[in-house]
């Protein structure tokens, strides 16, 4: 009634003291992840659409299987709104496994199945552009700027790169100064002022 009026925050209230009769909990824990999915509340969506499929998971009774079918579509969408396709997809599949007929849930797993894939290109386009500028410009190694996450997650390979660089800058700096017979900067040679 009051899900249905749109009352979300009600509903999960009447939801949550209908899970203490144990013949409405399965239904109730259903109906409290879809308010919750209402509400944009995607993790607390998630665990009581996995509490509910985890309840039944071994039934085979008609009414268990329907509810299971749907509670495992509305995980995946809540994984979608999440973008973490690749459980969006495991979900799918599994509401697709009790009711294989069900266009919505096939539509929604191609769904996902494109969008994982995109998320994969872009992080890999991502990572290839990063790997581009690292060689193409050294100027990018922003010693003066603080160091963001991106940094930290470098592999040994980029930063032994990065290093090697460094050094063939300082050298070539040493070489042009011994060229004009002055001490390079930082190399404690030359006057104290």
């Amino acid at each position: 009634k009051m899900y249905k009026s749109m009352q979300f925050d009600k509903a999960v209230e009447h939801y949550k003291q209908a899970l203490n009769d144990s013949s409405l909990s399965l239904k109730a824990k259903y109906n409290l992840g879809n308010s919750y999915y209402q509400m944009k509340k995607y993790d607390k969506a998630i665990e009581y659409y996995k509490k509910n499929i985890n309840q039944i998971k071994d039934s085979k009774k008609e009414n268990d299987l329907a509810i299971k079918y749907k509670a495992n579509h509305n995980l995946g969408n809540s994984y979608c709104k999440k973008q973490e396709y690749q459980k969006a997809i495991d979900a799918y599949k599994n509401s697709l496994r009790i009711n294989p007929t069900d266009e919505e849930t096939r539509y929604n797993l191609q769904y996902a199945m494109e969008k994982l894939k995109n998320q994969k290109e872009n992080e890999k386009k991502q990572d290839d552009k990063q790997d581009d500028q690292d060689k193409k410009d050294p100027k990018n190694d922003k010693q003066d700027q603080p160091q963001n996450n991106s940094e930290e997650n470098r592999t040994k390979e980029q930063m032994k790169r990065m290093l090697d660089r460094l050094n063939k800058k300082e050298q070539a700096v040493k070489k042009k100064a011994d060229k004009k017979g002055q001490p390079a900067a930082g190399t404690g040679k030359g006057k104290d002022w």
